[in-house]
């Protein structure tokens, strides 16, 4: 195998799905969710389980996924590959963007899952060598602040997402069934 190959046993993974949320905003259907079905996959081929938090809505606070970043990237070695996947909602905020983590207030933005904050977080503690950040959410492209910081650090990663910094998703889970597809090699 060669250094730049996909290793998912040495792959870390914190996956966050927020359908819905305590304070009002527009819930999702749960029919057909593909956050769970990202998870099994990545098991199936050969993530160990121990290796990826999956927060799904009541589970996803901002302190519950701030906790699951820093135990996942406590846990990255020098040959890890580190996913980070978000669905629900999303938007710009200022010069940041925001995921709508469970008990967020929107018109509050220090109650939002900050991508200014993540990017610092995981800057300064990913010790791996690949990171991959998918999101399928409004202004999902606002993780390329996160993979520009990596960058400057060395750091090989990219993003996938399901809408650009100025626009917003389909609401289908359209890109993560494309997401699914793609590792399943269908």
């Amino acid at each position: 195998k060669g250094s730049q190959e996909w290793e998912p046993k040495k792959t870390h993974a914190v996956i966050v799905g927020v359908l819905e949320w305590k304070n009002g905003l527009t819930p999702f259907p749960k029919r057909n969710r593909k956050d769970q079905e990202l998870h099994d996959l990545l098991v199936k081929r050969g993530t160990p389980a121990e290796n990826i938090t999956m927060l799904l809505d009541g589970e996803a606070t901002l302190p519950k996924i701030r906790k699951a970043i820093t135990h996942t990237l406590s846990k990255t070695k020098r040959d890890s590959t580190l996913i980070i996947y978000y669905d629900g909602h999303g938007w710009a905020a200022g010069s940041d963007f925001c995921f709508a983590n469970y008990e967020v207030r929107p018109s509050i933005k220090d109650t939002a899952w900050s991508i200014n904050e993540l990017a610092t977080t995981v800057t300064r503690d990913f010790k791996g060598r690949h990171a991959f950040f998918w999101a399928d959410c409004c202004y999902s492209g606002g993780l390329e602040v996160l993979v520009n910081k990596l960058a400057a650090k060395k750091v090989a990663s990219f993003s996938l997402t399901s809408a650009s910094t100025a626009n917003t998703s389909t609401q289908n889970w359209t890109f993560t069934q494309s997401l699914l597809d793609g590792l399943s090699g269908a």
